[in-house]
């Protein structure tokens, strides 16, 4: 009993590491001549960033990744 349970919680635990890996989304920023730019890469191009404007998924992450960077760096 105990053996299956350690199982299905290893599965999980790996299953949930390999999403992660596999989501290939990354967030940064670089600073070129003492300014800031935002870099932000992923699979899917973004229609548009207009906060107003009806998104989908692509959109909605490039939107967190850009005013969530606008609030916390500097």
């Amino acid at each position: 009993m105990k053996s299956s349970k350690l199982s299905f919680a290893v599965s999980v635990g790996i299953t949930a590491v390999v999403c992660l890996l596999i989501s290939v989304v990354s967030f940064a920023y670089v600073e070129l001549d003492g300014e800031k730019y935002l870099v932000f890469g992923a699979r899917q191009p973004a229609p548009n960033i207009d906060p107003s404007v009806h998104y989908d998924w692509s959109t909605r992450t490039i939107q967190e990744a850009l005013y969530d960077a606008l609030l916390t760096y500097e």
